[in-house]
């Protein structure tokens, strides 16, 4: 087998489900409960891999500026990778994404980290289905819910 796919075989035995890489070498993790995918790719160099899902679809406006604002804090202050939140113009949605390195990933490893992705995307889709902004806690501190640098208006 490929390091890749002993890796997401590894992760499935973890998760207590059949897990097995497609012929272009990815994997789509369906959480049911939250209404969730998680996407697992092998970089094109074969050295790391890539983890993503999109999160929901951000129209045009107000909300969309706040949600960006909110974005960009959360990235520039979580200390422990749970992942980037970036933004997909191809189809207006926000999306949470992080690379690994595949040499020092385990089965377990990967199934730690993808618990605290799968959590922090869960936060950005719920909040973004009801149109609110998402409840951060980073380093002990509540969310400012979207004031940038904690500033009140």
């Amino acid at each position: 087998m490929h390091p890749f796919e002993d890796l997401i075989h590894s992760l499935g035995v973890m998760m207590e489900i059949p897990l097995k890489a497609d012929q272009h070498q990815s994997c789509l993790i369906t959480f049911q409960e939250n209404d969730l995918a998680i996407q697992i790719d092998l970089d094109v160099n074969g050295d790391r891999i890539l983890i993503g899902s999109q999160l929901g679809r951000i129209t045009p406006g107000t909300y969309r500026e706040r949600i960006f604002a909110e974005a960009l804090r959360v990235n520039g202050t979580v200390t422990s990778p749970k992942g980037i939140l970036s933004f997909s113009e191809k189809n207006d949605t926000l999306v949470l994404f992080q690379f690994l390195n595949l040499a020092f990933l385990t089965g377990e490893k990967l199934h730690a980290f993808l618990q605290q992705f799968r959590e922090h995307a869960s936060i950005w889709k719920l909040a973004l289905a009801r149109g609110d902004m998402p409840q951060i806690t980073i380093e002990g501190q509540q969310s400012t819910g979207g004031r940038i640098y904690g500033l009140k208006p």
